[in-house]
């Protein structure tokens, strides 16, 4: 196993406190700004790594089996059973499956009133179950009570977690940017995702001796632990929050979270580690295993959108150099995605899971279509998740894959052919 040397982090200065005062100090004028206008999309330029010639409609082909086998959207009661039966593990399933049915919609001119209907019924459902453990703090979370760290005590059933917060509030605010919504309930998002951003800025997150700080993996205490994916992306999503609903916070409010997501994406920038070419962090500070393919992904989400709403920690990689990391992880010649950079020689290097698989389609949109067919040939090879053979619903306690897999895979798919 490779252990993190001191050495290897890139350093970052001591007056970390008085930079981002003086960024914070200069947003003060934007403060009521309700929205800002974000730059268009960083252009991801990759090589050429597979032959593969799967084309278009064949792909699209598995994207509707595997749409078709989780979500019966012939009307809202049969969009409400399908939910019932794909929430088996969290609400993060479900958050991802309406983020892939938001690109969907955007991809088909928002003009499907299939869509509409499925949109409206899987938004519903995740305000609806924004409280399910009943303790009155707003938040998603596990079906079933969870260890975290190794610990011996236990999160209860719902518990809310940062990554399960970060994947709703995003297919959220997704949809609210569709015209499938009523103003009222995307005003109930808007409303939302504010008090969030306040209340995760407040009460959970933590300053480091640095200056730097980082969001906790959990509402728990003992979650209070600096983990470098969650805090990228935690960092990204406020972010977005802080753009587009800027008139919704007070002043004091606005800065705090601006101040928390700066400090979040200093440390996440100084917590990186290099070997020859290839930057790569540990998980957490409990832990010197590195992150996987679909980590490695949330910490590249969370950096674009920092990137995009906010850009005031300047981020030292661009956005290709930020792909690479992912990319590099696909043998063209074995035809197999890996779950860590090969370069690293790690002794638990592993295929990757279908998590990331679904993660860097999502990534990649359709900037690379030799490597997105690769790995649709590699899940294709390797999981056969939309097996035509299947008739009727995927049974994950069959095929031995979970619900929230399928939903990463399938909104990976719709990334490719919608985004």
């Amino acid at each position: 196993m490779m252990i993190l040397k001191k050495s290897s982090p890139i350093k970052h200065g001591k007056l970390i406190a008085m930079v981002v005062a003086l960024m914070t100090a200069m947003t003060l004028a934007l403060i009521y700004q309700d929205t800002q206008s974000p730059p268009h999309e960083d252009d991801y330029v990759v090589g050429v790594f597979s032959d593969n010639s799967q084309n278009h409609s064949e792909i699209e082909s598995r994207y509707e089996l595997l749409r078709n086998s989780i979500l019966d959207t012939s009307d809202e009661e049969s969009v409400r059973n399908s939910i019932d039966w794909f929430f088996q593990n969290s609400h993060q399933e479900i958050a991802v499956l309406l983020s892939s049915e938001v690109l969907r919609y955007k991809g088909h001119g928002q003009q499907d009133a299939d869509g509409t209907r499925t949109i409206q019924t899987l938004t519903q459902w995740l305000l609806d179950h924004k409280d399910d453990d009943n303790d009155g703090i707003y938040g998603w979370g596990l079906i079933r009570s969870t260890r975290t760290f190794g610990r011996e005590a236990t999160n209860p059933a719902f518990h809310e977690y940062a990554i399960e917060i970060v994947q709703v509030l995003e297919a959220l605010m997704n949809a609210a940017d569709t015209n499938a919504l009523s103003q009222k309930t995307k005003d109930e998002i808007r409303e939302l995702a504010v008090e969030l951003a306040v209340q995760w800025s407040t009460q959970y997150w933590s300053q480091n001796p640095d200056g730097g700080g980082f969001y906790w993996y959990s509402t728990a205490e003992t979650d209070a632990i600096e983990c470098v994916n969650i805090s990228s992306i935690m960092a990204g999503i406020f972010s977005r929050v802080l753009s587009e609903c800027g008139s919704s916070f007070s002043e004091s409010e606005y800065v705090t979270v601006l101040d928390r997501i700066n400090r979040t994406m200093y440390a996440v920038i100084a917590g990186a580690h290099q070997k020859d070419d290839v930057i790569f962090w540990g998980y957490s500070t409990q832990s010197k295993q590195i992150n996987d393919v679909v980590h490695v992904g949330f910490i590249i989400e969370g950096m674009e959108n920092y990137r995009r709403y906010i850009n005031q920690v300047s981020i030292p990689w661009d956005s290709e150099e930020l792909l690479s990391l992912l990319t590099r992880c696909y043998d063209r010649n074995a035809g197999v995605l890996l779950d860590y950079p090969p370069q690293l020689n790690l002794e638990y290097q592993v295929e990757a899971r279908l998590f990331s698989c679904g993660e860097i389609l999502l990534l990649l949109e359709d900037t690379n279509d030799s490597l997105s067919q690769g790995v649709i040939s590699f899940i294709d090879k390797k999981y056969q998740c939309w097996d035509k053979q299947i008739g009727g619903y995927v049974d994950p306690t069959i095929y031995g894959y979970s619900t929230s897999e399928l939903a990463f895979v399938l909104r990976g798919l719709a990334s490719y052919l919608f985004a």
